[in-house]
C-alpha cells in the first residue's frame, strides 16, 4: 500500500513538473518569435536578405489586416451614433 501511494505521489509530481517545463518552453518560443519579428520590423530593407524581406512584408500585411479588422467596427459604430 505504501509503495502504491509513493508511486502515485511521484507520478503526480513528475507530471506537474513536466507540464511546467512545457509551458516554459512554449513561452521561450513565443519570446524568440517576438524578438525575430521586431528585428525584421526595425531593420532597414537594404540590410535584409530576400527571405527576410518576404517575412517583413508578411508581417506588415498581417498587421495591416489586423488593424483593418479592429478599426472597421469602431468606425461603423462612430458613424451610427
Amino acid at each position: 500500500m505504501t509503495a502504491i501511494i509513493t508511486f502515485l505521489i511521484g507520478l503526480f509530481i513528475g507530471w506537474a513538473l513536466t507540464i511546467r517545463r512545457w509551458n516554459k518552453v512554449d513561452q521561450q518560443r513565443e519570446n524568440k518569435k517576438k524578438e525575430e519579428d521586431s528585428r525584421l520590423r526595425y531593420t532597414p530593407d537594404e540590410k535584409l536578405s530576400e527571405v527576410d524581406l518576404l517575412g517583413k512584408r508578411y508581417l506588415q500585411a498581417k498587421d495591416k489586416r489586423m488593424f483593418e479588422t479592429i478599426s472597421k467596427p469602431l468606425i461603423n459604430k462612430k458613424l451610427k451614433s
